[in-house]
C-alpha cells in the first residue's frame, strides 16, 4: 500500500509543478514496478512520452474549442438520424449562433 500511495504523491508532484524533469525521474523510479498496474501505467507513459511532456510544457494549449464543435456536429447527426443534408447544418449553425 505505501508503495501506491508513494506513486500517486510521485505522479501528482509532475502534474502539479509541470515538471519534466520530475516525470523522467517518475518513469524511471517505476517503470520494472512489483506491481503490474504501476508499471502498465508507466509504460503506457512511455510510449505517450511526447504528448506528455507536451502537456507538462504547454499547459495553457487546449482542443476544447474543436473538440465543442465535433460534439454539436454529432449531436445534429445523432438528432437526425443521419439525414442531415447542407442546408439543416447552416440552418443549425444560424440557430447555434
Amino acid at each position: 500500500m505505501a508503495i501506491l500511495v508513494s506513486f500517486l504523491i510521485d505522479f501528482h508532484a509532475c502534474l502539479d509543478k509541470n515538471d519534466v524533469a520530475a516525470l523522467e525521474r517518475f518513469i524511471n523510479s517505476y517503470k520494472d514496478s512489483e506491481i503490474d498496474a504501476v508499471a502498465q501505467f508507466v509504460n503506457g507513459l512511455i510510449k505517450d512520452y511526447d504528448a506528455v511532456r507536451n502537456c507538462l510544457l504547454y499547459p495553457n494549449i487546449t482542443n476544447g474549442p474543436v473538440e465543442g464543435i465535433n460534439s454539436r456536429t454529432k449531436y445534429v447527426h445523432r438528432r437526425s438520424g443521419g439525414r442531415e443534408s447542407v442546408e439543416l447544418l447552416c440552418a443549425y449553425r444560424v440557430l447555434a449562433s
